[in-house]
């Protein structure tokens, strides 16, 4: 059993501030891959739920960059599908930057090729993650079912190759899923991607209540299971479903219970410094989350970190990029 990493609460901020230092933003639905760790993967009836809604609408995501900007929050753009499938996506991300935001893409790399870099650079985008998950093509057909890994890592490096050229400050990740079950040796794929990248994150497994447990590693925990220290998600991030319902916790994919506003009729800071929001943090300040429905049946709690996180990553990648440059 590994050391729980016990929250560094001053350094991370617990007070959640008058607005969300993060806001992860569903941005498409529809994926070009079949990841078995995906639970939109193995559940489909998991869209029904969003009214057949496959992007967001670019007002609303305009709202939230409006209102995001001023307090140069971060947009980490993410989603149940692959972000470049959305058609306005390079404009939503220009227009974001130009209202102050930070931005932060999460994408499979399949759908990127010269144009899109630059203007993505251009536009001085802070951070992209590429999720690969394997370094070679056998491993990567099983984890990442219906890409390419010759055109990954083509894409990949010619985004840093890009980069480099104009000398642009946005950091470039890949990221790893811990799956012992699939197969993926965590280690052999970091040390082929480590000298590629700025950084590699090498996340856990997590389940959402509904995929199978073989992946999850017993006892390689974050947080103690028991809750004996908060969730950090609520006083970190807030998360905007591509309908613009704002969730309390991205484990609400699997439940829908758990709904704590609608950003097309609210502004975000409403929705972050409510009631109901500032009850439920306080529930887990009090070691009483078991009064969430959603938090008494998370599976995922103890695979949750305050230090290992993605501002952690962003820091790690920031600084080597700032050595090579």
């Amino acid at each position: 059993m590994s050391l729980l990493h016990e929250p560094d609460l001053e350094a991370n901020d617990i007070g959640p501030g008058l607005f969300p230092k993060m806001i992860v933003c569903d941005l498409a639905h529809p994926c070009n891959a079949q990841c078995p760790h995906c639970v939109y993967t193995n559940f489909l009836e998991l869209r029904q739920h969003d009214g057949g809604i496959p992007f967001i609408k670019p007002e609303l995501f305009r709202k939230i960059a409006d209102e995001a900007g001023p307090h140069k929050a971060l947009i980490r753009i993410s989603g149940a599908g692959e972000p470049f499938l959305h058609h306005d996506i390079l404009d939503l991300v220009e227009y974001a930057k130009l209202k102050g935001c930070r931005v932060g893409i999460i994408t499979n790399g399949s759908v990127m090729d010269d144009s899109r870099i630059n203007r993505l650079l251009q536009c001085h985008l802070d951070a992209i993650e590429f999720s690969v998950d394997a370094c070679d093509t056998e491993t990567y057909e099983r984890v990442r079912k219906g890409l390419d890994f010759g055109k990954l890592k083509r894409n990949v490096k010619r985004f840093v190759e890009l980069r480099n050229q104009c000398k642009a400050k946005t950091v470039v990740m890949c990221s790893i899923v811990d799956q012992p079950d699939a197969n993926v040796n965590t280690k052999e794929v970091e040390f082929f991607w480590k000298p590629i990248v700025d950084h590699v994150i090498i996340r856990k497994y997590v389940r959402w209540g509904k995929l199978p447990e073989g992946n999850h590693t017993e006892g390689d925990w974050y947080l103690d299971p028991r809750h004996n220290v908060p969730c950090p998600i609520p006083f970190d991030r807030l998360f905007i479903h591509i309908t613009g319902e704002a969730r309390w916790c991205i484990y609400d994919v699997s439940t829908f219970k758990e709904r704590m506003g609608d950003v097309n009729k609210q502004s975000i800071g409403e929705i972050w410094l409510g009631k109901k929001f500032q009850r439920y943090r306080q529930h887990h300040l009090d070691g009483e989350w078991h009064k969430i429905e959603m938090c008494r049946s998370c599976t995922d709690f103890p695979y949750r970190s305050w230090n290992y996180n993605y501002w952690h990553s962003l820091k790690t990648a920031r600084k080597k990029l700032t050595q090579i440059t």
